[in-house]
């Protein structure tokens, strides 16, 4: 488990991990792959068993196994990050385009080794905000994003990305009253 915070008894705030080994918590460690990060991250494991994600440090994101810079990003905890079917690396995060926040997407298909360009799922971004993503990889090798949408007002959005298409339309899941979290 990686967690942000600080064990009582030392009260130095970091990322902590800590394992479960048969069936007992070990005591929390700060985790030195972490280590100057603002505490933004995502984790997966690969098919190896290797962590693989990204980290914010200092308004950039980093790919945790290789430290590769991927992009600016935004400080709040925004950073998503999946593996598909076929071993393929899915980077997300809040970028700033315009006068407003944008969701930049990469992907990596030789496990981290060499990514696409950056690309802005953003249209508009002088009049469309788009924060706060939820990403995730399905068998079959596709990811669907979730995301509010700002732009006369409020809603949730979803994408699917494949393979074979790239990103598809926006569909509007529902028009929400405030920020919420999908």
């Amino acid at each position: 488990v990686y967690m942000d915070g600080a064990p009582v008894e030392t009260q130095v705030i970091a990322v902590q991990r800590s394992c479960l080994i048969d069936g007992v918590w070990l005591d929390p460690q700060v985790a030195p792959e972490f280590t100057g990060t603002n505490g933004n991250y995502a984790l997966a494991y690969d098919s190896a068993g290797a962590l693989q994600g990204v980290v914010n440090r200092s308004n950039t994101v980093y790919t945790v196994s290789t430290v590769e810079a991927l992009g600016n990003s935004y400080y709040v905890p925004t950073e998503q990050f999946a593996i598909d079917a076929a071993g393929g690396y899915h980077v997300i995060w809040l970028g700033i385009g315009g006068i407003n926040f944008t969701l930049q997407y990469r992907y990596s298909q030789d496990g981290g080794v060499t990514w696409t360009p950056e690309e802005s799922l953003t249209d508009n971004p002088e009049i469309r905000q788009e924060i706060k993503p939820q990403l995730v990889a399905d068998p079959q090798g596709n990811v669907h994003l979730l995301y509010i949408a700002s732009e006369s007002g409020n809603r949730v959005e979803y994408r699917k990305g494949t393979p074979e298409g790239g990103w598809g339309e926006r569909v509007v899941i529902a028009q929400t009253g405030s920020e919420s979290l999908p």
